[in-house]
C-alpha cells in the first residue's frame, strides 16, 4: 500500500494530512472488488466537500476516471479487471485548499476453475500409486500451488504441499500400509481463486489376504477371496449406488472384541463397503449371501473338540450367532445371509483335555 503526504492546508488551517487505498492486492479477472480511498487529517469534519477522482489502467469501466463529491474523508469504488497482469489504481482527494494523490498496484491472474485427479481406483497395500492433478483452463495463471491431503490411514495423515512454477500439473506419489478407502483431497491456486476437488482409492491386502469387488445395483456382485474359501454374493438392490466391497483377512481381534470363554478363531476377517466417492456404506438394502471354506490345519490348529464350527459377526458391541448351515464332510459353512458390512469371526469350542486320577487299590 503506496501512501503520499502533503502539508497543504484544509479549511484554513496548515496541518500535515495523508491518502492512502485499502483493498486486496491480488484477484482474478472478471472479479469486483472494493477500495477504499481515505484521507486523514486532523480536521475530520470538513466545511467544504473534497472530490474524489479514481482511475485504474486495464479496467474497462475506468477508462474515464470516475468522479464523485463528498463531505466524508474516505470514499469506496469496486473495480476490475478482464485482463491478468499487474495493474496500478491511481485515486486522487481534491479540495479548496490542495490535492492530494495515492496509488496501488494489484497484480491480477487467470484463476483456475476446473481440477481433475487421475490415477487409479482400486490397488493393494504395500505398494507405490502416482495421481496427476491437472487444471483448466489452458491459460491459468502459474505458479499454481497444489495442496494434497491424505486422510483415512491416521499413520500417514499428514498435508503434502508442493509448487509448480511453469506447469498446470502436479504428480503425487503415495504408499498406504492400510487396507480399505484412502481419500485424497487436492486444493489448486493462484492469487486470483482456487478450486477443490477429491479422489478415493479403495486398497485391499496383497492376495490371499485380501480381495476387492465392484458392487453395482443393476447387477449386484461376487466377491471371492484369491483361494477361493470365501465367497460372497450381492444380489441386485443389494446398493443403491455403485460401490467397493473390500474383504481383509484379520490377524486379531480388535481392543473390546473379546469372544466368550471356550471358543477358538478358526478365521478371521472383515468387510467393507463404500460409495465410489469414499462414503462408508453400513447396511444393504437387500441381503448377501456368504459361503466360508476352512481347512483341516486351521481346525487342528484352533483345538478345538466338537467338530461343528460356527459363525460370529460383530454387531457394534458384541459378537453375535449367524445362522448357518455346516457341512463339516465338505469342511463348509454356507446359507448365511449378510446384512452389513463388519467383523466375522469363525469359530469353534476349544479343546479341553480332563485327565482322571487313577487310583489302585
Amino acid at each position: 500500500m503506496n501512501q503520499y503526504h502533503s502539508d497543504k492546508p484544509i479549511d484554513g488551517t496548515r496541518v500535515p494530512f495523508q491518502a492512502t487505498i485499502d483493498g486486496p492486492h491480488a484477484g482474478g479477472v472478471e472479479q469486483t472488488y472494493p477500495f477504499t480511498l481515505t484521507v486523514t487529517s486532523f480536521i475530520t469534519d470538513p466545511k467544504t466537500p473534497l472530490i474524489y477522482t479514481w482511475y485504474a489502467d486495464g479496467d474497462p469501466a475506468m477508462q474515464a476516471p470516475s468522479v464523485n463529491t463528498t463531505y466524508s474523508l474516505s470514499t469506496t469504488i469496486g473495480m476490475s479487471w478482464d485482463q491478468p497482469g499487474t495493474h496500478t489504481i491511481t485515486a486522487t482527494a481534491r479540495h479548496a485548499t490542495g490535492t492530494i494523490t495515492a496509488t496501488k498496484r494489484v497484480t491480477i491472474s487467470i484463476p483456475p476453475n476446473n481440477l481433475r485427479i487421475s490415477g487409479p481406483l482400486t490397488g493393494t497395500t504395500g505398494a507405490d500409486y502416482d495421481f496427476v492433478a491437472m487444471v483448466s483452463p489452458g491459460d491459468a495463471t502459474t505458479p499454481i500451488t497444489y495442496s494434497w491431503k491424505v486422510h483415512s490411514d491416521q499413520s500417514l495423515q499428514r498435508q503434502f504441499v508442493t509448487t509448480r512454477t511453469a506447469s498446470l500439473s502436479d504428480t503425487f506419489r503415495m504408499v498406504w500400509e492400510t487396507s480399505g478407502v484412502q481419500v485424497i483431497t487436492l486444493t489448486a491456486a493462484n492469487p486470483g481463486g482456487a478450486v477443490h476437488t477429491s479422489h478415493a482409492l479403495f486398497l485391499r491386502k496383497p492376495a490371499p489376504d485380501g480381495a476387492l469387488q465392484h458392487i453395482t445395483p443393476e447387477q449386484g456382485g461376487i466377491l471371492v477371496t484369491t483361494d477361493g474359501n470365501i465367497q460372497i454374493h450381492f444380489p441386485p438392490g443389494a446398493v443403491t449406488e455403485d460401490a467397493i466391497a473390500i474383504f481383509t483377512r484379520l490377524d486379531q481381534l480388535e481392543d473390546g472384541q473379546a469372544l466368550r470363554s471356550g471358543l477358538g478363531i478358526l478365521q478371521l476377517f472383515r468387510l467393507e463397503l463404500y460409495a465410489l466417492d469414499g462414503t462408508p456404506i453400513e447396511r444393504l438394502e437387500r441381503s448377501a449371501e456368504m459361503t466360508v471354506y476352512y481347512t483341516e490345519e486351521e481346525w487342528y490348529t484352533c483345538c478345538t473338540s466338537y467338530p461343528v464350527p460356527s459363525m460370529r459377526f460383530w454387531a457394534g458391541r458384541t459378537w453375535l450367532v449367524l445362522p448357518s448351515d455346516v457341512d463339516t464332510q465338505h469342511m463348509r459353512v454356507d446359507n448365511m445371509r449378510i446384512g452389513r458390512a463388519t467383523d466375522f469371526a469363525l469359530v469353534g469350542q476349544l479343546q479341553f483335555d480332563v485327565f482322571v486320577p487313577l487310583i489302585w487299590r
